[in-house]
């Protein structure tokens, strides 16, 4: 008998344009591919997926929210009866973008925060200013009470500035991602992280997951 597959949860790359142009980036992202789809193209492709029965939805690019109908799209998931959340770099969180997520009813909102410092975020993700950006947009979505999650991409560049970056979170968020960076895209493979220093990250991810409950601070590796 043949199994029936059910793609549960789905990462869609709703556009390849981004704000930013971070080391790390598997996807290369910048500007926007020439066949991306259009608005009536990605509406059908949300009904497909709830035929697929699939129930969690995460729009992720480049930088979703540059599409100028994300909110749609996220609208159309959520009446096709599944759950939707974004992944964010954080640079455009204005007080409209948070209302509009606030409206649709995100299940969560993810924030990409890759170092405890200005000059080490900034450097990452190519855009002066991005790091005092970032910090305001999760004060703003925790003043809204909307479910942000930090991402934080390790490096050799930033490896040492966990303990910054936890700091810096605690009672900004109630979850904490913490992925490694991978040699895909732009990211230079002079910065993949030794044996010994990806062990070093497990070590601490163990170490958070002991000093917080998950109500105080969620952490988890990727």
């Amino acid at each position: 008998m043949r199994r029936k597959h059910i793609p549960l949860s789905v990462a869609w790359e709703l556009t390849l344009s981004c704000n930013m142009r971070c080391m790390h980036c598997g996807s290369s992202a910048g500007d926007t591919r020439v066949h991306e789809l259009n608005t009536d193209e990605a509406l059908d492709l949300c009904m497909q997926l709830q035929e697929l029965h699939a129930k969690y939805i995460n729009l992720t690019g480049g930088e979703a929210l540059l599409r100028h109908d994300w909110y749609d799209i996220s609208k159309e998931i959520k009446d096709q009866g599944m759950e939707v959340s974004v992944l964010s770099n954080g640079l455009i969180l204005s007080e409209i973008i948070i209302s509009h997520l606030r409206s649709v009813g995100v299940y969560a909102i993810a924030v990409s925060l890759d170092g405890g410092t200005a000059q080490t975020h900034d450097a990452i993700r190519g855009v002066p200013g991005s790091f005092e950006k970032c910090l305001r947009g999760l004060d703003a979505l925790k003043k809204e009470d909307l479910p942000a999650t930090v991402i934080t991409t390790v490096h050799k560049g930033n490896l040492q500035e966990l303990p910054l970056i936890r700091d810096l979170i605690v009672g900004r968020t109630k979850a904490w991602q913490i992925q490694i960076a991978v040699p895909i895209g732009r990211f230079p493979k002079e910065y993949i992280l030794s044996k010994e220093e990806f062990y070093a990250v497990a070590l601490f991810i163990a170490a958070m997951k002991k000093r917080y409950s998950v109500k105080e601070l969620a952490v988890m590796g990727a």
